[in-house]
This record gives structure tokens, sequence and C-alpha cells, in this order.
């Protein structure tokens, strides 16, 4: 038995599909556009909110105190002051602003009195030419935080400047010392502490430097003038990394501060 159908009827069934084809594709779009907005993106977890925040909160660390995480096992000793500083604060108006405290190591140690020496070096003749010299106003201040996880001391040195109008710069130095051996650790040994794999740790520098490089190279896209990374510069091979240290609850930071090399506050932070 043959069922016959009106033309009036395949007209009104045709109708009926384009119309849900449409539909559909509507859909996909707004569904599309809601995924771009971030509605329906992957939310972060709990760990990476706390990675995230720990990059956040870098600045608040500067305290200018020694904490003490572990002591040595066995030991009877008080690290709290195995790091002290010489504090300077003096403005003139118009000419400078200067707050500087410039930490040094107080334990008995010639490998650490050549670190003191290398933190002088780097700090103080500066200090003393913007006294004599500053033409315009300028700021320059000098923070630190220092950490002992078990028998590894850390030191890490902020230093703020701002000449006249030119960019901020912010220059960050560290020094990691194993108390027991008497030696300057390098990051090598710091991957070794944290049970890591250097593979591991190379892989998630480069794929952080990457992403980030992507992002400032879109945001100056829109004309905003940024400092751009170089993911395949030498600079971010581990045997080249030259600033990290263990921080709070045995963190370990590597950080690429830019100021250390150029007039930039930018740094990108890698943690573990």
């Amino acid at each position: 038995m043959r069922i016959r159908i009106s033309k009036e009827r395949m007209f009104i069934i045709g109708l009926g599909i384009i119309l849900f084809i449409c539909s559909i594709a509507i859909a996909v779009g707004i569904y599309a556009q809601i995924t771009d907005s971030g509605l329906f993106a992957r939310q972060p977890n709990e760990e990476e909110k706390a990675y995230e925040a720990l990059k956040s909160n870098f600045d608040s660390i500067f305290d200018n105190t020694v904490h003490t995480v572990k002591t040595l096992p066995n030991a009877n000793v008080d690290y709290s002051e195995a790091v002290e500083s010489l504090d300077f604060a003096e403005t003139i108006s118009g000419r400078y602003d200067i707050d500087v405290s410039i930490p040094y190591f107080t334990l008995e140690s010639e490998v650490l009195n050549q670190e003191n020496a290398k933190i002088r070096e780097i700090f103080i003749p500066t200090i003393m030419d913007i006294a004599q010299n500053a033409q315009v106003h300028t700021i320059y201040n000098i923070k630190y935080v220092a950490y002992v996880n078990n028998n590894i001391l850390s030191l890490v040195v902020k230093c703020t400047w701002k000449d006249g109008a030119s960019a901020q710069r912010v220059l960050i130095h560290t020094t990691n010392y194993d108390i027991v051996e008497d030696r300057i650790l390098t990051l090598e040994d710091l991957i070794e502490v944290k049970d890591l794999k250097q593979g591991d740790v190379q892989k998630k520098i480069n794929k952080e430097i990457k992403a980030m490089a992507e992002q400032m190279e879109a945001i100056s896209m829109e004309g905003y003038n940024i400092f751009k990374r170089n993911p395949e510069d030498e600079e971010y091979k581990i045997e080249n990394t030259t600033v990290f240290f263990l921080g709070d609850k045995n963190v370990l930071y590597i950080i690429y501060a830019y100021g250390n090399k150029e007039f930039t506050s930018q740094r990108d932070l890698v943690l573990f």
C-alpha cells in the first residue's frame, strides 16, 4: 500500500527540518560565545588556586625577617638571627627617597663572607651614587626575607628602583646556603633536595614561560608596551637560572627577574 503525501505536507516537513537545523546552529554559536567568555570554562581546582596565590602574594613576603621553618635535627641552635641588616633611610625633597635594609649573614663562614661582599657590591655603590648625584627624584628601596628549611638557609633580596619618570626597576638577588656542608647551593642541588626530576622541572619552566610569552604577545597586539619574553632564550635553562630559593613550607621558587638586566619590574615565577 503506497502512502501519498501532499505537496503542502512535504513543504511543512521540509520547513520544519530547516528550522530545526537553524536552531542547532544558533545554539552551537551561543555555546561557543559563552565558552570563549569563560562562563563555561573549567574552573581552577584548590591546588591551582593555591599555586596562583603564592605567585600573587610574592611581594608581601619581604618582611626583613628570618623564618625558621625547621631547625637542624638535634641541634640546639637558633637561626632566627642568621641574617641581620644594615638599615638606612633618608629623604631629600626633590632629589631622592632612600629606604634600605641591606642584609648580611652572621654565621661564621668564609663562604658567607664572600656572599656578604657580593651583596654589598650589588647595592651599596648605587645608594652612594644616588645620594651624591641624583638629578631627578629617585626612589630606592631594599627589603629582604630569609628562610631556614632544615639545613638550608635561603636569603632573598628585593630592590625597587625608580629614577624620575623612567620605568620602575625591580632587582632580585638570592643565596642558598647549606649550613652543614658550608657551601652555596645550585638550582640542581635544590631540585635534588625536593626529589624532583630535572627533565620535569625544565618542561614546566618551558610550558609556563611559553604561556606567558603568548599572553604578553596578545597584549602587545592591543597596542600596549609590555616586556616580551623569548621562550627559546638560553636563560630559561636550569643550568643558566640564577635566582631561586626555598621558601615557606619548603616551596621551591624559580624566578626570572628581568629587572636584574633591564629597567623593568617584570618577572616570572615557577613554583614547585
